[in-house]
């Protein structure tokens, strides 16, 4: 099974804090399980190998020029303008988005090529912020209209969780090992490997 992961940041090109590490490690572990494939955008459009795993660069060039927010809808237009062509297969069986950003990529991907989305978060705009701004509020709204349509939940915070899970239901799934990820894809896919 092939799973394509979709990440705002991922080592050595694009890193930003902790959630690039944190990608990379689990896309790692789940070799054991399926094939991923990890899409993310960066200085260039480049496709690359991180040990086996088959990575997807395609080129940012709205990064952080002002609205971060206008920059999230650029950085998903780009992403829809520019990765079909570079995703030879769609025999994926779901998309795997990693926090809000790319959330919003992965999203959009599950609906151009009809396949269940999946949204993985590490924290909240409440978490990060103290909620007194424009902007703030804004990653809000993204981050519940996310979680309204992802099929499932994938949440790797033990204090979020019960939050998440009281708001959006049984989608809402406790990441405690790689095994939850992947038995969350045979949920998703219908139990096809």
């Amino acid at each position: 099974m092939i799973i394509l992961h979709v990440s705002w940041e991922y080592p050595p090109f694009r890193i930003i804090g902790e959630l690039a590490w944190k990608v990379q490690e689990i896309v790692r572990n789940l070799r054991v399980f399926c094939r991923p494939v990890v899409v993310h955008p960066g200085p260039e459009n480049k496709q690359y190998k991180d040990d086996d795993i088959e990575v997807i660069m395609f080129r940012d060039t709205g990064y952080l020029r002002g609205n971060f927010i206008v920059y999230s809808h650029e950085l998903v237009y780009g992403a829809l303008t520019k990765l079909p062509y570079f995703l030879s297969y769609r025999d994926f069986p779901l998309i795997h988005g990693h926090d809000w950003i790319a959330g919003m990529i992965a999203l959009a991907l599950s609906r151009a090529f009809k396949k269940p989305f999946i949204l993985s978060i590490y924290s909240t705009e409440q978490m990060r912020s103290n909620m007194d701004n424009m902007l703030s509020l804004s990653i809000e709204s993204v981050e519940t209209y996310l979680f309204r349509k992802a099929d499932l939940i994938l949440c790797h915070h033990e204090k979020l969780f019960d939050d998440l899970r009281e708001r959006f239901g049984k989608k809402v799934i406790k990441y405690s090992s790689i095994r939850d990820v992947y038995n969350a894809y045979l949920r998703v896919a219908g139990g096809r490997s």
